[in-house]
Formats: structure tokens, C-alpha cells, sequence
């Protein structure tokens, strides 16, 4: 059984009416799915299930899901598939809770911790992480909280890639194997704009009349 838990109705209403109606009770609007069974409706109380996100920090993880329907109740191990929010404010729309076996395989998404000191950061490079998560295929039991990535041996201009990073038993990489996960850049060279000189005017040369004969010789 797993650690982390949940409680969720069934909800005969649907609908974005009704949705709204929940979400005004401090209720989330959500489904369950998965192993080849009707997909259930429910509702999850937003305080339990904020509280569950902040505990997996946003990974994906096994979840007992106690599922309340007519007075009788029944626990059924799921992931959080997708968490849909409001776009404007910090407010949760929708859940989706996917069936799994703790044997089955399932795919999610790990997220990457770099760990280490990368000698290029003490050369005058940056350290940049281009990748925050990799996609994996592994046993939902066996979901890695996160995947530790080390950049110790970085100097400028070196890179880690998706297929150099580390994985336990039993997890298979689904991401990209080139995908850049890491690397150190060079320091940024500040160009300094020398303004150019400006160009010399000449002075117009003053074109004079030819003195005549009887001018040149009265001068």
C-alpha cells in the first residue's frame, strides 16, 4: 500500500455547471480510469489534494485513492496523470487519476537534480540546466523520486546528455538519448562600442573670376 493517500467521491453530476458548483464547495472536479474499467467521476476535497502535491513536490508517485460510492468504500492504487489550474490564479480545475498495479509499467515524467560542482563554473563559465525532467518507463512501485545528474567533471563548453545520466534497476529511458540535459557555457564577453569618428567636411574651395587684362594691370 502505498504511503501517500486520498480520499474522492463519485459524483453523479457532470458538467461545467456542476464542476463549478464543486469547485465553489472547495471541491475538485476529476476522474478515475484505467485497467480496462468505466471510468468513475469524482470529487476530491482541494485541501487533500494540494496537500499531496506538496509532498511529491510535483513528481509522479503512487497514490492509495479511497473511492467513496454509496456508502461503501473501495482503494484502488493510482498516479496523478494530469493536473489542469486556472491560468490566472493558483486554483486547481481538474485532476486525473489513472489505475495502476504497484508491477505494472507505467510512463511518467522524473524530474533532474544536478549535483556537484562543475570545474568550468570556477573558470568563469555558467552552469546551465537545459532539461528539468526525462521521461522514463519503469514499474509504478518503483517511480524514482528524481533523477540525480552529476556535473562534477563539466569544464566550459562540456555537456551531459539524457543518455549519461544514471538510472535504477529496472527504468528504461524514453527521452530523446541527445537530449542536452546540461552543459557550462562560456562567460559572456561584453562588446564595448567604440563610436566611430565623424567625418571630416572640407571646406569649399572659393572659386574666383579670372582677372581681364585691364584689371590685372590696374592691380
Amino acid at each position: 500500500m502505498s504511503e501517500l493517500q486520498l480520499h474522492c467521491e463519485v459524483r453523479e453530476q457532470v458538467g461545467s455547471s456542476a464542476a463549478k458548483k464543486f469547485r465553489a464547495k472547495g471541491l475538485v472536479p476529476g476522474v478515475v480510469y484505467g485497467h480496462e474499467k468505466k471510468p468513475d467521476p469524482v470529487v476530491v476535497p482541494a485541501g487533500e489534494l494540494r496537500k499531496v502535491l506538496s509532498v511529491t513536490g510535483g513528481h509522479a508517485a503512487v497514490i492509495t485513492l479511497e473511492v467513496e460510492e454509496g456508502g461503501k468504500r473501495k482503494k484502488e492504487n493510482v498516479i496523478i496523470k494530469e493536473v489542469q489550474r486556472f491560468p490566472t490564479i493558483d486554483r486547481i480545475l481538474n485532476v486525473d487519476f489513472q489505475r495502476v498495479s504497484l508491477q505494472e509499467k507505467v510512463r511518467v515524467d522524473v524530474p533532474l537534480a544536478l549535483i556537484g560542482t562543475a570545474p568550468g563554473v570556477d573558470e568563469g563559465g555558467m552552469l546551465d540546466q537545459v532539461t528539468h525532467v526525462l521521461h522514463i518507463e519503469c514499474p509504478a512501485g518503483r517511480i524514482p523520486e528524481r533523477l540525480e545528474v552529476d556535473v562534477s567533471q563539466l569544464s566550459i563548453g562540456d555537456m551531459v546528455a539524457a543518455s549519461e545520466v544514471s538510472l535504477p534497476k529496472g527504468v528504461l529511458l524514453l527521452s530523446a538519448p541527445e537530449t542536452v540535459v546540461a552543459t557550462v557555457v562560456p562567460p559572456r564577453v561584453e562588446v564595448v562600442e567604440v563610436a566611430a569618428p565623424e567625418p571630416t567636411v572640407a571646406e569649399p574651395e572659393l572659386i574666383r573670376k579670372k582677372p581681364t587684362e585691364e584689371e590685372a594691370s590696374e592691380a
